[in-house]
C-alpha cells in the first residue's frame, strides 16, 4: 500500500502508519470542537467538546474539505458515481445578470475543488440560484433544510423553475428517495442517531449535490452528523449570513468548502443607476430615556442584571424589555400613522409571550382605527404553512426574529419594527427589501427603539454602524418617559445623513430646528389600560423641512387600546 489518503462512503480518510504522531494529534485536535457560549446566554456549562473526525486500528476519517486542504486531493477514490438527472429550467423562467456571474464562479469551483459556500443578501435568489445549480451539474440533489416552512418554500420553487423534476423526501418516517431529481431533508431527521437504525447505510450513495440552506446552522453538534455521514461530489452552502458569533464557521467550511463568492457591489442596471439618490430604506431611531431628573421611572425595564459570573445576563434582560408594557404601547402607538400612510409592517421580537401580547393590543385597537382591511397576524415556530401563508397576507405581522430571518419570503413588506433589542439586524432588515426598487411604492422604514443600558448600548452602536454603511438617513428622537402612568414626551434631536448618493458628507450630522411647530405634531390618544379611561396626549415633533412626507405628519389619530 503506498497512497496515503483515500475517500470512501466513510468519508476522507488519511491512514495513520502514513503520517506522525504529532501530525495525528494536530488532526485531533483541529477537529475537536469547543462551542463558545456568549456570557448571559443559556447554559454556559454546556460546552462539551466534540469530535468531526472518527478512527479505527489504521485510518482517521476527517470532513472532505479538511483532508483535502491539509492532504490534498484524496489519492483513491473508492465512491460510486452518483445517479444523472436532466431536469430542465422553465422556459419562461431566467435568471438575472449578477446570478448567472455567481453561478458561473460557483461552478468553476465545483469542478476543480469540489464546491463551496455562496454568501448573498436577502432577496437575491439564493433557493433559485440553488436550483439552477442542481440543473447545470445534472445529479441527483439532496436539500438540506432544518424548518419545514423553508422545505415547502424549496417545494414552491420547484414548481416554479424546475417543473419536471421529481421530488422526494426524508422526513421522520418519511423515506422518499427512489427515483427522484431532488430530495429535500429535514437535518433533524438525518442527524439524529435514533433515525440510523430507520435509515439504510447507503442512504446517500445516489446523490451528487448536497444543498445546504441557512448552512450557517450546521455547525451544530447534531447537524453536523448529517453531512459528516458521506462525501458528496458537489457541495453547495447557502447563507446571507455565514459568520457565527460562536466563531464556529469553520466547522461547516470543513464539510462545504470555503465561501466562493460573497456579496459585493453589483452591477447596477440603468434603471437602478436612475434611482441611486432614493435610499434603500430609512430609519427613525427613538432613545428610550427613563429617568426623569434624578428619578428613574421604570427601574424593572433597564436594570442591569448580572448572572452567577457578574456579567450581563443578556437574557433575563431582554425578557425584562418585553415585560415592559408602556415600552410596548408606545411602540404600537406608531401604527395608525404607518397604516395610513397605506404601510406593511413587520414587527419582530424574542419573546413568544410578547408577541402574543402585542396581537391582543392591536386586535383591540384595530377597530378604532379609520383604516378599512387592517390585519395582524402571526409568523412563529410551530405554526402549519396553511396559517403561516395566510399570515403573509395581513397588513400587520408579528414574527419571532429566527422565523423572520429564515427565508421569510412576503415581498409586500416594506416597514420593520424592533420590537426587543437586537444585534445583528442585516436579515431582519432584508425582509423588508424583497421588492425591487424601481417597484415599490414606498421607501422602506426601520423604526429602531433603542434601550440604552448595560450590552444593549453596543448593540445600538452596532445597528447605527449598520445604517450608515448601508446609506441609511435616519432620523433621531429622543423619548422621556416622565412617568408609567404618561404618554413619553417625543423630542427630534437631529437628522444624519447616511444616503449612499452624497459621497461628500455622508458622515455630517444635518441639525434642524427644534422649535415646536404644530403643524407637524402627530397627537396619539391611548388608553393605558388603568380602566379609568383617561387620556394623555404625546407630540412628535418633526423638523421643519420641505419633505414630501410632512403631509403624513399632520395626521391625527386616537387610539384606545
Amino acid at each position: 500500500m503506498l497512497h496515503k489518503t483515500s475517500i470512501s462512503n466513510q468519508g476522507y480518510s488519511i491512514y495513520k502508519d502514513k503520517i506522525t504522531e504529532i501530525e495525528l494529534d494536530v488532526i485531533r485536535n483541529d477537529m475537536t470542537i469547543k462551542p463558545f457560549t456568549c456570557p448571559g446566554y443559556g447554559n454556559e456549562e454546556d460546552v462539551t467538546p466534540y469530535k468531526l473526525y472518527k478512527e479505527n486500528t489504521d485510518k482517521i476519517y476527517v470532513p472532505y474539505f479538511y483532508g483535502r486542504n491539509k492532504f490534498g486531493i484524496p489519492e483513491v477514490s473508492k465512491l460510486n458515481d452518483p445517479e444523472p438527472t436532466s431536469i430542465a429550467f422553465s422556459v419562461d423562467r431566467t435568471m438575472r445578470p449578477y446570478q448567472q456571474d455567481i453561478i458561473k464562479t460557483y461552478l468553476e469551483h465545483a469542478h476543480e475543488i469540489g464546491g463551496g459556500i455562496i454568501s448573498v443578501g436577502c432577496g437575491r435568489g439564493k433557493t433559485v440560484m440553488g436550483l439552477k445549480i442542481a440543473e447545470e451539474l445534472k445529479v441527483k440533489t439532496l436539500i438540506l433544510v432544518h424548518k419545514e416552512f423553508l422545505m415547502n418554500q424549496w417545494v414552491d420553487r420547484i414548481k416554479e423553475y424546475l417543473p419536471s423534476a421529481r421530488v422526494g423526501y426524508i422526513q421522520g418516517k418519511t423515506l422518499d428517495i427512489q427515483n427522484k431529481d431532488i430530495v429535500l431533508a429535514m437535518i433533524q431527521s438525518i442527524s439524529d442517531p435514533r433515525k440510523d437504525k430507520d435509515y439504510p447505510a447507503n442512504l446517500f450513495e445516489s446523490f451528487g449535490l448536497v444543498i445546504a440552506d441557512e448552512c450557517h446552522h450546521l455547525a451544530a453538534r447534531q447537524f453536523c452528523r448529517s453531512l459528516g455521514k458521506y462525501p458528496f461530489k458537489y457541495t453547495l452552502g447557502l447563507s446571507a449570513t455565514p459568520d457565527r458569533a460562536d466563531g464556529l464557521a469553520r466547522v461547516f467550511k470543513h464539510y462545504l468548502g470555503d465561501i466562493v463568492y460573497k456579496d459585493a457591489e453589483i452591477l447596477k442596471s440603468a434603471e437602478d443607476v436612475a434611482m441611486d439618490h432614493i435610499p434603500n430604506s430609512t430609519v427613525e431611531l427613538y432613545i428610550y430615556k427613563t429617568m426623569n431628573g434624578n428619578v428613574n421611572t421604570d427601574p424593572k425595564y433597564n436594570k442591569e442584571e448580572l448572572n452567577y459570573k457578574k456579567k450581563p445576563n443578556i437574557v433575563t434582560m431582554k425578557s425584562n424589555v418585553a415585560n415592559c408594557e408602556h415600552r410596548t404601547r408606545f411602540m404600537l402607538s406608531f401604527l395608525p400613522r404607518l397604516i395610513s400612510e397605506g404601510r406593511t409592517i413587520l414587527i419582530l421580537s424574542c419573546r413568544r409571550a410578547h408577541i402574543t401580547q402585542m396581537e391582543k393590543m392591536i386586535n383591540a385597537m384595530i377597530t378604532d382605527l379609520p383604516i378599512p382591511d387592517c390585519t395582524v397576524g402571526l409568523y412563529v415556530g410551530g405554526m402549519k404553512q396553511a396559517d403561516l401563508d395566510n399570515t403573509a397576507t395581513k397588513r400587520i405581522i408579528i414574527a419571532t426574529y429566527d422565523m423572520a430571518e429564515e427565508a421569510f419570503d412576503c415581498k409586500s413588506l416594506n416597514t420593520l419594527i424592533y420590537a426587543t433589542p437586537h444585534k445583528n439586524i442585516k436579515q431582519a432588515v432584508g425582509r423588508i427589501l424583497r421588492e425591487e426598487k424601481q417597484k415599490r411604492k414606498f421607501i422602506p422604514l426601520i423604526i429602531d427603539i433603542q434601550d440604552i443600558f448595560s450590552t444593549f448600548n453596543a448593540w445600538n452602536k452596532l445597528r447605527e454602524k449598520y445604517y450608515k454603511k448601508e446609506g441609511y438617513p435616519m432620523k433621531i428622537f429622543d423619548v422621556s418617559v416622565k412617568s408609567k402612568s404618561e404618554i413619553p414626551d417625543i423630542t427630534f434631536n437631529r437628522e444624519i445623513n447616511n444616503s449612499k448618493a452624497n459621497s461628500k458628507g455622508n458622515s455630517k450630522t444635518n441639525k434642524t430646528n427644534k422649535t415646536n411647530n404644530n403643524s407637524n405634531t402627530t397627537k396619539y390618544k391611548l388608553n393605558n389600560g388603568s380602566g379609568s379611561g383617561d387620556n394623555d396626549t404625546c407630540s412628535d415633533e418633526s423638523s421643519n423641512d420641505d419633505s414630501e412626507d410632512n403631509e403624513t405628519d399632520e395626521i391625527q389619530t386616537e387610539i384606545d387600546f
